[in-house]
């Protein structure tokens, strides 16, 4: 596991947001997921997000897409993701087919 810190620069109303990268992978050459853990107000957060860029040597961006959830809720998400991928493991992969 590859842990970066990055500071995020904001709008001049915002304050900056700590972010710690944990994890990443990449979707295809123009979209990544991205977990981080954001600091935000005195306040610590999950923070999953898709990053993109338009050509494959650009600087990735950060996107608007994911979501953003207090740490206390992590395992609430953890669970979100157990299930989807139980659903899908039970046959449901494909629109409408069961195995």
């Amino acid at each position: 596991m590859t842990v970066k810190k990055t500071e995020k620069k904001q709008p001049q109303d915002r304050p900056k947001q700590e972010e710690i990268k944990l994890y990443e992978f990449e979707l295809n050459d123009f979209n990544k997921v991205v977990f981080a853990i954001t600091n935000f107000r005195d306040k610590r957060y999950v923070n999953i997000r898709t990053w993109s860029r338009y050509s494959p040597v650009q600087e990735w961006a950060r996107t608007q897409k994911g979501i953003f959830v207090e740490v206390s809720k992590v395992k609430n998400v953890q669970e979100g993701i157990n299930q989807l991928a139980e659903y899908l493991d039970i046959g449901h992969s494909k629109k409408g087919a069961r195995q």
